[in-house]
């Protein structure tokens, strides 16, 4: 009986039928691999989900609209807490997301074009908004018309030698901005060395010696600039957030309470940061010695103490390394990085970056009791 099997299926296994076998196993596997493919990237789709697609709209208007280093992070700290709030409230993801255009809206009427072709993009069902979502809108509509009153009361800028030199300083009141987290925390910040000092010549001439970098080093200015046109180092580090953590199985609502805490508590670091920049009035290396030539980046329009990316930038390795920890190392290195780079680029002195680091860590552990955060799993 198994003579006559085999005789019967004999012709199957042909060398025309074996090459016909072989393309169809073939065919098999690429459908296969193509299938799981499909169902892998729409399971990392689906454990992102609309939070990370409003971070990278919210990250394309800031591009275009180059707002301010502060108010790109308040811009990102408004986007992911309405949405994250919205739908922890609610329980509703049509609800979220269109509180979330409703914001943006609200803050750059002008976008309200672009925000609906990103609703469509998340097929968003047009619903009207509960009570609970009115409220949230209300209170941070609210919000940031009293930020844009404080706004107007500028300060008188300082005249004499040892100040900053230039015009129309960016967001000189930002430093009274309220807080997301450490709201009613006070920081110390040591005064920078005196103007013309030996400890001030000492560390233009750090500087100088400084600036003379290996590709590595000029691949990490180019990377954490965060110059007007780009995302803004609050951008920058949600980014880092994304590409270290996106492709992990985390929900769509974890990953948006990370972003949320990322956000304000950068938000908040550089609110703080700005305090002590409009106390100061320092110049910026190049200011007191013109022969610093600035290669790499042009000075930003504010104050060089305290630096602004290397107090963000450990205020965000600090907090994601409590959400975070099995990272800890990565986000430590990636604040050095940011803060040693500011220094390699000539705009920054040394203790502008030492001591906002300092800061910045103290924002961090502020943040990470204030919020109890533990890690996220």
């Amino acid at each position: 009986m198994l003579y006559n099997h085999i005789m019967k299926y004999r012709n199957f296994f042909s060398l025309k039928n074996k090459k016909e076998i072989t393309w169809g196993v073939l065919l098999v596997i690429i459908l296969a691999g193509s299938l799981y493919f499909v169902f892998e990237y729409q399971k990392q789709a689906s454990s992102i989900g609309a939070s990370r697609v409003w971070m990278e709209y919210a990250m394309n208007i800031v591009r275009d609209k180059k707002p301010t280093p502060p108010a790109s992070a308040n811009f990102y700290a408004y986007v992911s807490t309405v949405y994250y709030e919205t739908l922890q409230e609610t329980r509703n993801q049509d609800q979220a997301n269109l509180s979330t255009g409703e914001i943006i809206n609200f803050l750059y009427p002008d976008t309200a074009s672009s925000t609906s072709k990103t609703l469509q993009s998340l097929n968003v069902k047009e619903v009207s908004f509960s009570e609970k979502t009115q409220e949230i809108l209300s209170s941070y509509k609210l919000r940031i018309a009293n930020d844009k009153e404080l706004q107007k009361d500028l300060p008188v800028e300082p005249v004499g030698e040892e100040y900053w030199v230039g015009k129309n300083p960016l967001e000189p009141t930002a430093g009274k901005w309220r807080r997301w987290v450490v709201e009613g925390v006070n920081f110390t910040v040591p005064a920078p060395p005196v103007y013309n000092s030996p400890e001030y010549k000492a560390a233009l001439l750090e500087v100088k010696n400084a600036m003379n970098i290996n590709n590595t080093q000029a691949e990490a200015i180019s990377f954490w600039g965060g110059a007007p046109g780009t995302e803004a180092p609050a951008g920058i580090w949600q980014n880092r957030l994304y590409t270290i953590v996106g492709k992990s199985s985390i929900s769509d609502e974890k990953y948006a309470y990370a972003q949320m805490v990322l956000s304000q508590a950068i938000a908040d670091s550089f609110l703080e940061c700005w305090k002590v920049k409009y106390v100061y009035w320092t110049k910026r290396p190049s200011m007191g010695d013109p022969t610093i030539d600035l290669v790499w980046m042009a000075n930003p329009g504010f104050p060089s103490y305290l630096s602004g990316h290397s107090t963000v930038s450990r205020t965000a390795a600090e907090v994601l390394s409590a959400m975070f920890p099995e990272y800890k190392e990565v986000w430590l290195r990636d604040a050095e990085e940011a803060k040693n780079s500011r220094l390699w680029a000539g705009i920054h002195f040394p203790y502008d970056n030492e001591n906002g680091a300092e800061l910045g860590r103290k924002v961090g552990q502020a943040v990470i009791s204030n919020l109890k955060l533990t890690e996220i799993k």
